[in-house]
């Protein structure tokens, strides 16, 4: 079977690092080194709004719920924006760049991955830390399991660190190159 485009974006001066998809399936946001949000409505690909605020690329960004979006960016921030009025909601400084951001089931909690690799859980409305331990340092890639307080990361070396309660429970090798992507399953 033969695959084609359904939709091409266009509105980014830069590269691309990040989509997400609202959970309804209605907008999709786009963070890019160009140091905006672009959120679009689907599935007719218009451009919504246009985010500006960061003051280097967008790293990460990721739906809160139907009204608020999250960003990580390498301006060593995460903010939370109201997606109606384009104001930011929450603005947290980090102490590195972040390279990843995952939101809990209910969107209460926020999981971030930094650039030193290190792994934080806050708090989204008083960004307290819930959990902080310090993971493998290269790699993106992270999974958050917010019910059993699991977090997967990457390691430079294709190995996948599994991490509960902010200790290291196990780890898992074979990759022969570098992990792109993860993904930890609802049941366990």
């Amino acid at each position: 079977a033969s695959q084609r485009e359904l939709l091409r974006l266009m509105g980014h001066s830069d590269v691309v690092e990040s989509v997400a998809f609202r959970a309804d399936g209605k907008l999709l946001a786009s963070g890019s080194a160009d140091r905006t949000i672009r959120v679009w409505e689907l599935p007719s690909g218009r451009l919504s709004r246009t985010i500006r605020g960061h003051l280097e690329r967008v790293s990460k960004v990721a739906f809160r719920g139907h009204s608020q979006i999250i960003s990580g960016s390498s301006d060593e921030t995460v903010r939370q924006w109201d997606l109606h009025s384009d104001d930011i909601h929450s603005r947290h400084p980090c102490e590195e760049n972040v390279t990843n951001a995952l939101f809990s089931a209910d969107g209460s909690r926020l999981a971030c991955r930094f650039v030193d690799g290190n792994v934080v859980v806050f708090d989204v409305l008083t960004w307290a830390e819930v959990l902080r331990f310090a993971g493998p340092s290269a790699g993106d890639p992270m999974a958050y399991d917010s019910r059993r307080n699991r977090v997967a990361v990457s390691a430079e070396d294709g190995s996948i660190e599994l991490w509960t309660d902010g200790r290291r429970v196990r780890q898992f090798s074979g990759h022969a190159a570098t992990i792109e992507s993860l993904a930890l399953s609802n049941d366990g």
